[in-house]
């Protein structure tokens, strides 16, 4: 039923001195497209949050006692929550906006009717947040950061996203999972499925965030074990493929194979989750993300899954100079 075509993982952030020059972009690109972001919103605390964190990396502190006075601060519960909340808001704060750089490169005019949802809501879905619409539409919106580099005439409208290879138009519904009750997942794949059926796409597939359902505990245990029992990336890429391999198990199952069947447009379903961590020292942001086709081999299908799944690792590429 189901043909597996990998796992792909980013397992560090690059450039972290970098982050301070993509907070000014953004703010500077929010402004020229009419957007206010609200001072002392979620997203306005990310972007400081990403200049603190280039302000270390470039002006780190100095003395005898700084690791000291380091250890010191991360043996507190509340000295490890403050760390964990910067990092998590600077890392997928960085993500957000690297994105929207990078498709912005290849398609300028692809987000011109999105640029509503940076007024300040917590949009950040490299990291577990509460459910809302806006993160699913800036879900959408991630999917179509990769669609631009995989497909021609993008657009960001029903079933989500919109695409076309060749003379092949193409849909994708983007789904965020939340619940932690494996039938609502299914329930809620199915939706996207009968989304895209509904649609005047020729075929497609569904778009499935797993961020939001993985247990993100290990960057407080490497907060807790700060320089001593360290994590490694290893163990860090480990954790999220077997969490995320327990979430989708139900899709491989024969019965969600027959109920799916008669929905001949969705021919693969895209599954991607993220984890922020430390790996030692190491700041890691690892991305675990899998293409599962549906419908056998088939030379259309199998050109979008390598254009799609070539287009994600172009995304997630560093960096750190661009422009736009």
């Amino acid at each position: 039923m189901a043909e597996n075509l990998g796992l792909r993982c980013r397992p560090t952030v690059p450039g972290l001195d970098s982050f301070d020059d993509h907070a000014v972009w953004f703010r500077e690109k929010l402004a020229s497209n009419g957007v206010h972001l609200t001072g002392g919103s979620p997203l306005d605390i990310a972007l400081q949050a990403m200049s603190r964190v280039a302000e270390a990396k470039l002006h780190p502190p100095t003395g005898p006692n700084v690791k000291v006075d380091a250890a010191r601060f991360l043996e507190t519960e509340d000295g490890r929550a403050r760390m964990q909340k910067e990092l998590l808001l600077a890392v997928s704060g960085a993500n957000l906006v690297r994105t929207i750089r990078a498709a912005l490169a290849v398609s300028p005019i692809v987000f011109d009717r999105s640029w509503h949802l940076f007024r300040g809501r917590d949009v950040l879905v490299a990291k577990a947040g509460k459910q809302s619409k806006d993160r699913d539409l800036v879900w959408e919106l991630y999917v179509a950061a990769v669609a631009v580099g995989a497909a021609d005439t993008v657009r960001m409208d029903e079933p989500d996203v919109r695409c076309r290879v060749r003379d092949v138009s193409w849909g994708i519904p983007c789904k965020m999972l939340n619940s932690r009750n494996p039938s609502k997942h299914v329930e809620r794949v199915k939706e996207g499925v009968r989304q895209l059926q509904d649609s005047d796409m020729d075929r497609g597939f569904v778009a499935v965030n797993l961020t939001n359902v993985i247990d993100h505990r290990l960057l407080g245990e490497a907060l807790r074990a700060f320089g001593e029992n360290a994590l490694t990336q290893e163990q860090i890429m480990a954790d999220i493929e077997a969490q995320a391999e327990a979430l989708i198990r139900p899709f491989l199952d024969a019965r969600f194979s027959a109920w799916l069947r008669p929905y001949n447009k969705t021919r693969a379903l895209f599954f991607h989750a993220n984890t922020i961590c430390l790996a030692g020292l190491t700041l890691s942001f690892s991305t675990w993300r899998r293409w599962i086709g549906i419908r056998g081999r088939n030379p259309c299908d199998e050109a979008m899954a390598n254009r799609f799944q070539r287009a994600t690792e172009n995304l997630y590429c560093p960096i750190d100079d661009p422009t736009g």
